[in-house]
């Protein structure tokens, strides 16, 4: 019954009469049900259920009812495998063992192999440290790389090991010199159906051989498209890794893994078809830059696309868990694993009236062996030195700057200026319009009548972005050009500025995407900021500015499964209470608000591509939330030209994901020599 229906026409006797090719000891119906006794909820199944089975029986005469069990002539064996390969069967399992294969077996494996049949032989149960004799045929090069040696495991998933009543070792042989072309299964107590259709526990590795051999025909039926070599690479790169990492001489490959099989491997690719063009374009992806939050993952859900992984194997995958928005890292290690030197001088001449200044700041990473005892982030820092250069001249009404960054980053001023560390300003992605820091910025600025000035400025950052699934390594830059008018009277100052960011290689501060969930390969933004800056009673201040913006992103340069359907508009705003004297003239306060750069319009359509299913014809790039950073830093000045200072950030809806809410704290103390 576990059969019924199941058994191919073709089977037949190459030992024997042709017709009598029934089981006489048990043994082959063992292995027939491991790898394809029927689902039928009684006793247990194969792993291919539904396969059919081309019943090949070898063995001599009445040898299986003799004590020395079967034997089987390798030219019967021979002709077996030429009525495999002839039938069109896809895998042939081969629970035998014995001496070393002979020509004429050799050339039926080769002929078989040849033909894209893969043959699955048992390793023995010895314990040897190399396989059966007869399955070390798998070696030969008539076999193509097609032939796989099975090993067995037992319920603890390690190599099977025995002693029988009369005190023989028995056991799965290792895969010795045949790793390459060896994998283990469970080959210990497995159920079987028997003879009478009773159930036994049977142990070896002749029932290893049918879980691989069920392995690969349930992948064919699944996938059929896949050659003989894709089948043997997927079922070994795939398999569990045991004992030693790699492939080794115990184990082989490792344990096969149907499960992992099944799961795409690889980068995923879609075919996207547009304007009588297809291309192959990535859905993979990184999280979308943190100026559109989760917006891509909200407009995504719903859409799948047909993709195909590395072995060309079609998937309908949902598209959202490529676009999932995560907040921006707070990399505080950055802040505090340096020593920094600085160095300034000023020169002036007799009248006053023309004046310059110049600063270095030098910063250098802590010991190697010092940051190896904090790990991950320190440790990955040991490299990367720090010199930032500043020179600003006055020249009467005329006033010129002009700052340098080897890595634009966040530096700390001296206290009594008010240099309080920000931890806001750890994530670059993060700044608001027209403030992200620059490796290069240049500002000029002319004073007229009445408290009015005007001043232009420039700025250049050129970034290396890390390696991701998507690309190598890329290079990515902004550059930035604005003007400004400012009123200074008094106590108060108001400023305009007007300017255009242009981005190459990243969108909004953020990578660009090189595949098919890409937005864009670069961006230019038209912004315009109003500043205002106060001196309140005692010593306290008040500052704060706004930016609106609006950006065109540039071509993805691939084929998309979206674009942009018109320009995006952004917003940025902060607001700073701060003073240089809380409770003495030796410490400095502030306390900051700030919503980071958003998109607040804007939206995306879809292509129309036979291979995307999606609810919506287009959707929102506004995020559904809107994140609000609140910090508050405090640094007072201690004897011996040490600094002790703290902050606390609390952010609402991080990364403009609504309901993602996270704290970081900050104690640092510093020590100058």
């Amino acid at each position: 019954p576990e059969f019924a229906g199941r058994i191919h026409p073709a089977s037949t006797n190459t030992a024997g009469t042709a017709s009598d090719f029934q089981d006489i000891d048990g043994h082959g119906t063992f292995v027939a049900s491991v790898a394809a006794g029927a689902k039928n909820d009684g006793g247990t199944h194969g792993v291919a259920f539904d396969a059919q089975i081309l019943a090949l029986r070898s063995d001599s005469g009445q040898s299986c009812l003799s004590a020395d069990g079967c034997s089987h002539f390798d030219s019967d064996i021979a002709e077996a495998l030429d009525v495999a390969r002839v039938e069109g069967a896809k895998v042939v399992n081969m629970s035998l063992g014995g001496g070393g294969a002979n020509f004429q077996l050799r050339q039926a494996i080769e002929r078989a192999t040849d033909a894209g049949v893969i043959v699955v032989i048992s390793g023995g149960n010895d314990f040897l440290d190399q396989p059966d004799s007869f399955a070390l045929v798998a070696l030969d090069q008539r076999s193509n790389g097609r032939v796989l040696i099975a090993g067995y495991t037992d319920e603890n998933n390690e190599r099977a090991f025995g002693v029988d009543a009369q005190g023989n070792e028995f056991g799965s042989n290792a895969a010795g010199s045949a790793g390459d072309v060896f994998v283990v299964a469970p080959g210990v107590d497995i159920r079987a159906s028997g003879l009478d259709n009773d159930e036994f526990l049977v142990s070896g590795s002749s029932f290893s051989a049918p879980h691989v051999s069920g392995a690969i025909a349930v992948l064919y039926d699944l996938f059929p498209e896949l050659t003989a070599d894709e089948m043997i690479e997927l079922i070994t790169s795939t398999a569990t890794d045991l004992g030693a990492p790699g492939i080794d001489t115990i184990y082989g490959h490792g344990l096969i893994n149907l499960e992992a099989a099944l799961q795409p491997q690889g980068q995923m690719q879609t075919s996207v078809t547009a304007a009588g063009q297809s291309t192959a374009a990535l859905v993979s992806g990184p999280a979308a830059p943190s100026a559109f939050g989760n917006s891509l993952s909200l407009g995504l859900a719903g859409t799948s696309a047909l993709s195909f992984d590395r072995f060309n194997r079609a998937y309908t995958v949902p598209l959202s868990q490529f676009a999932q928005a995560a907040a921006p890292t707070l990399a505080v290690s950055a802040l505090f694993d340096t020593r920094q030197r600085f160095a300034h001088s000023a020169l002036q001449d007799g009248t006053g009236m023309m004046r310059a200044r110049f600063a270095v700041q030098q910063q250098t990473p802590l010991s190697p062996e010092l940051l190896d005892q904090f790990g991950g982030a320190f440790a990955d820092r040991a490299d990367q030195q720090q010199v930032s250069a500043q020179m600003q001249m006055d020249l009467g009404r005329a006033r010129f700057a002009t700052y340098v960054n080897q890595r634009p980053q966040t530096g700390l001023a001296d206290l009594n200026d008010n240099g309080l560390l920000s931890l806001m300003d750890t994530d670059a992605a993060q700044y608001g319009l027209g403030s992200a820091p620059a490796a290069l910025r240049v500002m000029s600025d002319y004073k007229l009548s009445g408290g009015w000035s005007i001043g232009m400025a420039a700025a250049r950052r050129d970034t290396l972005f890390e390696r991701t699934a998507l690309s190598d390594q890329t290079d990515a830059s902004l550059t930035q050009s604005a003007v400004s008018v400012q009123w200074d009277r008094d106590s108060v100052a108001i400023r305009t500025m007007i300017g255009i960011i242009r981005e190459r290689g990243q969108v909004l501060g953020a990578q660009a995407s090189r595949g098919a969930l890409s937005l864009g390969d670069g961006a230019r933004t038209r912004f315009a900021q109003l500043a205002l800056s106060a001196k309140l009673g005692g010593r306290w201040h008040f500052d704060a500015d706004a930016a609106y913006g609006r950006a065109t992103l540039d071509d993805a340069g691939v084929q998309s499964l979206f674009a942009a359907t018109g320009d995006l508009s952004l917003t940025s705003w902060s607001a700073q209470l701060r003073t240089n004297a809380l409770v003495s003239t030796q410490d400095a306060f502030a306390l900051t608000l700030r919503q980071p750069q958003r998109v607040e319009a804007g939206s995306a359509a879809f292509a129309a591509l036979p291979t995307v299913t999606t609810q919506n014809a287009q959707f929102s790039l506004a995020p559904d939330g809107r994140q609000i950073d609140v910090e508050a830093a405090y640094g007072v000045t201690l004897p011996g030209l040490a600094t002790l200072s703290a902050n606390v950030l609390m952010r609402r809806d991080a990364g403009h994901v609504a309901g993602q809410h996270d704290m970081a704290g900050l104690v640092r103390f510093t020590s100058r020599f």
